[in-house]
């Protein structure tokens, strides 16, 4: 059973947002907007950046808990009862589906506030952008604006830069700033007919009227919210849709200082209020803008893969700079966790952003002027929204399109549309942090565990996908080709208990080291139809075998190779050593054709562990990896060196 937020809540939360803001929120006369607008116009460019930094700090300034403020702040957030949810709720991954993306428009002040929709203003580009990005990636762009008149100045701006709103729909609330990731709802699916649901967590004391946003478009929407008493920011989750959450240790600080939680607690309420199987509280960054959130380093594509920003080995050098070791040392935590379905996740990197002339940070000061990352993007349904810091005459616009390439490597066939983002340097946050996703109606959820780099020989490969939608699966479909072929070939999955679908991919034909790329698509009973990877045939998953002998594993050496990542490798290569008895072993790493060009012995091995080779000096290509004893080769992997 989960609790609604009724209409006499509704009137309550409006009621306190117009006591408290009274005074700042009547609406302002032709006259005095014209006056506003006029003051606005006079700034200077660095005046005008001075202030957005001022009114639009991600992170507020902390209120003390004793203040009046934040007692009144408390009063107005909760109803006095924990966040209630479904036993059989799901929560969702950011990679999946989405029916609607919510956005602020951003107000800036003089006198008065007023909507920021000034042909010279910098924000205009860039919000006008985003919500055409999103209209167009098949999701609806959902507006909040402060004033009913501000829709009609919207609109206008949208058209007048070349992109008329069509796919929309406005929110008319008082709100407090752009953040919308941080306060927006948290989505969760439940009941046998995949209903939508919302979770809403207290967001920073001072933000009073974004604090109650997501209760009234919940209302509007006709979406149940649970209320949580927690506080915590949309930013600082990272859900792999399958139970599994990663957080940082930012989240204690509001929780102790005002709910008065200790860290055991605010895990508790965290896994109780999200359904988790399991939560990682990670150690945040703490020079990224002041949130420690864990949305500026790290994304996830599917409920298997990571995709983690790769700081330079320059910014371990750099003094005071300590997120170089932090980020590291998280990724590397997360090396050791399982999937849903026991498995090792997969790793990919994509690149740190640099200052406009192409320069690293000198300090961690230098850094925080800026806070660039290139993973702070959105993922609407097969297209992502991507910070970019460059445009036609400035910024490091080599870097940007190098960063491009390897983002599009990292998800492959998702559309990529670009933003430069260097407006936000210095706020703390970029794309992923003023958008907040609405999760899709009538879902089709896919967990499915890919064959992915090189694997073992097998005459075929089984596949299972465990698919669900609230009408029922009619049908899921294998598709799968040798790389450098055109024609697809297709194989009808099978039904088995707990919605399961399976299939066997036959490697009959293929050669060793081909690549074979796969998809599946279902259609469920009330006919839609979902691919995964979410791309299909423009981005499949991707593995090839090494002979039809099998270099296997052998059962009786006591040891097998588990993840391998990097792979592509650039400066070293992580090999996980799964250790069944002690064994004396050496690592050699050979070009196609046989040449030894690596060759470390590491003695006995006790224990599972990673074991590090580097190979900054190889050269781009393709290269065998290999686990031996003795004279005895145990097990090889491809290794792809960029």
């Amino acid at each position: 059973m989960i609790k609604k937020i009724s209409l006499a809540l509704l009137a309550l939360l409006s009621f306190a947002s117009v006591s408290t803001f009274a005074q700042s929120r009547v609406p302002a006369s032709p006259e005095q907007k014209k006056a506003a607008y006029d003051a606005l116009r006079a700034m200077s460019p660095a005046e005008r950046k001075a202030k957005f930094l001022k009114e639009h700090k991600r992170k507020p300034a902390p209120i003390p808990a004793s203040s009046s403020k934040t007692k009144s702040f408390s009063t107005l957030k909760t109803t006095g009862t924990t966040a209630i949810i479904p036993n059989d709720a799901r929560f969702t991954g950011e990679y999946e589906e989405v029916q609607a993306v919510f956005i602020s428009w951003p107000y800036t002040w003089s006198s008065i506030p007023v909507v920021d929709t000034m042909i010279s203003s910098p924000t205009t580009p860039l919000y006008t952008k985003l919500a055409d990005g999103i209209q167009k990636a098949n999701a609806k762009v959902y507006i909040t604006v402060w004033e009913a008149a501000d829709t009609a100045a919207v609109k206008a701006c949208m058209s007048i830069n070349g992109t008329p709103l069509t796919n929309y729909r406005f929110f008319v609330y008082d709100g407090d700033d752009i953040w919308v990731r941080d306060f927006g709802p948290v989505n969760y699916y439940y009941d046998t007919d995949d209903k939508l649901g919302w979770v809403d967590f207290k967001y920073y004391p001072g933000r009073d009227f974004d604090n109650v946003l997501t209760p009234k478009w919940g209302l509007e929407l006709g979406i149940p919210v649970a209320e949580s008493l927690v506080f915590q920011e949309g930013g600082n989750l990272l859900s792999d849709g399958a139970g599994n959450l990663a957080t940082t240790d930012a989240v204690y600080y509001q929780n102790t200082i005002y709910n008065g939680y200790s860290r055991s607690r605010t895990n508790d309420s965290l896994k109780s209020n999200l359904a988790l199987k399991r939560l990682d509280v990670l150690p945040a960054l703490p020079h990224d803008g002041g949130t420690g959130h864990i949305d500026l380093y790290l994304d996830m594509t599917d409920e298997n893969t990571f995709i983690h920003t790769k700081m330079p080995p320059a910014m371990a050098s750099v003094p005071g700079f300590t997120d170089y070791a932090i980020a590291n040392k998280n990724i590397d935590t997360l090396k050791t966790r399982k999937t849903f379905n026991g498995y090792g996740y997969y790793f990919y990197t994509i690149p740190f952003p640099t200052k406009d002339d192409g320069s690293w940070y000198t300090s961690a000061t230098d850094y925080e002027y800026y806070t660039r990352t290139y993973s702070n993007h959105l993922i609407v349904n097969k297209t992502i929204i991507q910070p970019i810091f460059s445009d036609a005459v400035s910024g490091n616009a080599a870097g940007d399109a190098a960063a491009i390439d390897s983002i599009k490597k990292a998800y492959p066939g998702y559309i990529i549309v670009p933003i430069d983002m260097r407006y936000l340097d210095g706020s703390g946050g970029s794309i992923h942090c003023i958008t907040k996703e609405m999760a899709a109606d009538n879902p089709l959820r896919f967990l499915h565990s890919p064959y992915r780099g090189v694997v073992w020989y097998q005459s075929a490969y089984p596949m299972d996908a465990i698919i669900t939608n609230r009408s029922g699966v009619a049908s899921a479909t294998l598709y799968w080709r040798v790389k450098g072929t055109t024609t697809w070939k297709s194989i009808g999955m099978s039904s088995a208990p707990g919605n399961h679908w399976l299939a066997n991919l036959p490697s009959t034909g293929v050669a060793p080291f081909d690549i074979i790329e796969y998809y599946i698509s279902a259609t469920s009973n009330n006919g839609k139809t979902i691919t995964r990877p979410m791309p299909g045939a423009d981005g499949p998953y991707q593995f090839w075998f090494q002979n039809t002998n099998g270099i296997a594993e052998k059962t009786t050496a006591g040891i097998e190779i588990g993840n391998l990542y990097p792979n592509p490798a650039t400066d070293k290569v992580n090999v996980e050593i799964i250790v069944k008895k002690p064994i004396d072993i050496s690592m050699t790493i050979t070009d196609m054709s046989g040449k030894v060009l690596v060759n470390e012995a590491f003695g006995t091995i006790a224990n599972s562990q990673y074991l590090s080779v580097a190979t900054t000096a190889l050269s781009t290509g393709m290269y065998i990896l290999s686990i031996r004893s003795g004279n005895e080769t145990i097990a090889s992997r491809r290794l792809l060196k960029k």
